[in-house]
């Protein structure tokens, strides 16, 4: 089947792209050019920009492949803003299954401004998405014959999904990065870096046993005898 000529996109696509492209400059100014050194802004744009490339094959649809990676990013930003703000730790990995769950709404109730972005994210966020992929047409590659183009996004998706893992690894090309000390890393607002290097830095890695050494004995419970005795709530609140 020949390539049809791609149509002028409609106004309404065009103001969706209008404003997805004007998010993405906002993102990149308060994100990715905002974190603490030169190898750092690198490092969180060229996660930015596979990410966008990564939609952009998939969907074919240039406004959507902005505003996706747009609102995450700009949400892990806000987030740790947030967090940082009110507990003086950014955002982490590990926050993701220890926050994420019913003691944040309980959280949330105490502090407005906490409520409000979830509140606000928990609507705006689908809806500005579903707005985006509706009004915007997939109009990438338009020119190419259907099979080209479909061979082309298979390529395109899989060397975009092995260049975000090549970015995000402490093997890859910004292995620097993931060299700062995690105390470093809980100071410099550096958000979107500290976010995405701390799936590797709070793993628990267990050290191997050198060939030829001997394990000590340890034990890890302690004897009964130095336990404290229990009491009661009257004899604990007296010592």
């Amino acid at each position: 089947m020949s390539a049809q000529p791609a149509a002028p996109a409609p106004i309404k696509t065009r103001v969706i792209t209008a404003i997805a492209v004007a998010g993405f400059a906002a993102l990149i100014v308060l994100g990715p050019l905002d974190q603490a050194s030169v190898s750092e802004r690198w490092f969180a744009s060229a996660l930015l920009l596979t990410s966008i490339a990564l939609v952009a094959f998939a969907t074919r649809r240039f406004a959507f492949a902005l505003a996706l990676p747009t609102v995450i990013f700009g949400g892990l930003q806000i987030a740790s803003v947030l967090k940082f703000h009110y507990l003086t730790t950014p955002l982490l990995a590990p926050d993701l299954y220890y926050f994420v769950n019913r003691d944040l709404l309980e959280v949330a109730t105490r502090y407005p401004s906490i409520m409000i972005a979830i509140v606000g994210g928990a609507i705006l966020i689908p809806g500005l998405l579903v707005l985006a992929w509706r009004l915007d047409r997939p109009r990438l590659f338009a020119s190419l014959r259907a099979s080209s183009r479909r061979a082309l996004q298979c390529v395109g998706v899989a060397a975009c999904a092995m260049l975000l893992l090549a970015i995000d690894s402490p093997s890859g090309p910004f292995s620097g990065v993931f060299e700062k000390g995690m105390w470093q890393a809980m100071n410099d607002r550096s958000y979107l870096v500290n976010f995405f290097t701390s799936f590797y830095q709070t793993e628990i890695l267990i050290p191997t046993t050198p060939p030829g050494a001997k394990l000590a004995n340890v034990s890890w419970a302690q004897p009964e005898a130095e336990n404290p005795l229990p009491c009661n709530a009257r004899e604990c609140t007296r010592s």
